[in-house]
């Protein structure tokens, strides 16, 4: 049975392959006449010429019927995946409900002041600095509107957040001609990635930054480093950083749900990489002197090897995990051309949802209270023992006092995501 099964499908593929890149009307016209003129032969010899017409005609139509809602004929787009020999025409998928926010016009920011009785402690922001000036995104507002778009100076910059890949990406909104644009959010997706949609009707791919379809089709957008943190981590780092109005938002992150279960994208599709669970969380970074280097560190890894002195291709790398903020983040472990070696100075401790009173362990009440405060994580160097701040990557005391690490573009990511459009990756487990 399953070298039948075989051979039915080594037959059907590359049918299949060439049905799926012709337009969703000519495919479901060849698929209609194709089926009738095949059941025809059939039934003639019982029904006779004119019945076995219109019999054929009926299971065709029948059968394409089913096809349109499993949503065979839905518009393609051809992507070449890692580990494929030849482009496939992946389905470009709607998802229900629409768009809430298609502008961003109407945005506004707190000061960190307004900030701290804004959101609390605990909440997850996407924190960005360019050229020394440092904003943050609550992802509740961000899992709604999924863009912001932004000017830092004359740089232009769209800041996405994707909560179903758990993507935060920042790019340089720059088309091919090097004019400016704005991203805006569709109710499109490819492989659980949302499409995003330029002035000029381009679509580009939140989790990579390549348009797609569209003028711009082809052009890759520049990305920009950025980190997925709580809001007491980022300002500590950050004192006088802005924050994303979060107003008209839920108090909470409305995929919290989704983030607890096991379930891997909006659309279910095939695992192409069974290294790692589903969702299981991977840290990816580049090598800044060969962007075709990548390594990917399991997120699940770094809990009980929170900081490594590493190397990504031929940059010395040094990894870190603040557990008390679930804080992911990568530096470039040389000052002035020297390599420096880093150790935990401070305890690195997980952090609890909050902290019960004695006696009451056994009820969470009204006798409750919030966990301690937040203290950041300090780190101290091998080469001139000075202390830096895990979080900013600065040294706040000693022989390098006012040096910054140079941040490495890191990116997190489900692992079900990140295998889909980087599968050949390598991993460290």
């Amino acid at each position: 049975m399953s070298a039948l099964f075989s051979l039915f499908k080594n037959v059907i593929n590359p049918i299949n392959l060439r049905l799926v890149r012709l337009e969703p009307k000519v495919r479901a016209a060849v698929i209609f006449f194709g089926t009738a003129l095949v059941i025809y032969p059939a039934v003639v010899q019982v029904y006779g010429p004119i019945w076995a017409i219109l019999w054929s005609c009926w299971l065709a139509a029948f059968g394409l019927y089913f096809l349109f809602r499993s949503g065979y004929f839905a518009r393609r787009v051809t992507l070449l995946l890692p580990g494929e020999s030849r482009p496939y025409p992946e389905k470009i998928r709607s998802i229900q409900g629409g768009v809430r926010f298609k502008t961003w016009d109407e945005v506004t920011y707190l000061s960190a002041e307004e900030a701290d009785s804004a959101i609390g402690g605990d909440d997850r922001v996407i924190g960005l600095v360019i050229e020394g000036d440092a904003v943050a995104y609550p992802l509740s507002a961000m899992g709604l509107r999924e863009v912001a778009n932004e000017e830092f100076g004359d740089l232009p910059v769209s800041v996405t957040w994707s909560p179903i890949t758990y993507a935060a990406r920042v790019y340089v909104s720059e088309g091919p001609d090097g004019k400016p644009f704005t991203l805006a959010p569709t109710d499109q997706m490819v492989l659980n990635s949302p499409l995003l949609e330029s002035e000029n009707g381009s679509l580009y791919l939140q989790f990579t930054g390549e348009a797609i379809m569209g003028p711009d089709a082809g052009h890759q957008l520049r990305r920009l480093p950025c980190m997925n943190t709580t809001w007491s981590a980022w300002s500590d780092a950050w004192p006088s950083s802005e924050m994303l109005s979060p107003e008209e938002t839920p108090d909470i992150d409305v995929f919290e749900n989704y983030y607890a279960s096991t379930r891997a994208g909006l659309f279910t599709q095939p695992t192409r990489d069974k290294r790692l669970p589903d969702k299981d969380v991977v840290l990816a970074v580049d090598d800044p002197h060969d962007p075709t280097v990548t390594r990917a560190f399991s997120a699940h890894m770094m809990q009980s090897e929170p900081l490594l002195n590493d190397q990504v291709g031929g940059t010395k790398a040094l990894l870190l995990n603040e557990r008390s903020s679930a804080s992911y983040v990568a530096f470039e472990r040389q000052v002035d051309g020297r390599e420096l070696t880093f150790a935990g100075e401070s305890k690195n401790s997980f952090r609890p949802n909050r902290v019960v009173e004695r006696g009451q362990k056994d009820e969470v009440g009204d006798d409750a209270v919030p966990h301690s405060e937040y203290e950041p994580w300090m780190l101290r160097d091998e080469q001139t023992g000075s202390l830096w701040h895990a979080v900013k990557g600065e040294c706040v005391e000693g022989e390098l006092a006012g040096t910054r690490l140079k941040v490495l573009d890191s990116r997190l990511a489900f692992w079900f995501a990140w295998s889909k459009f980087h599968g050949d990756v390598e991993l460290v487990l």
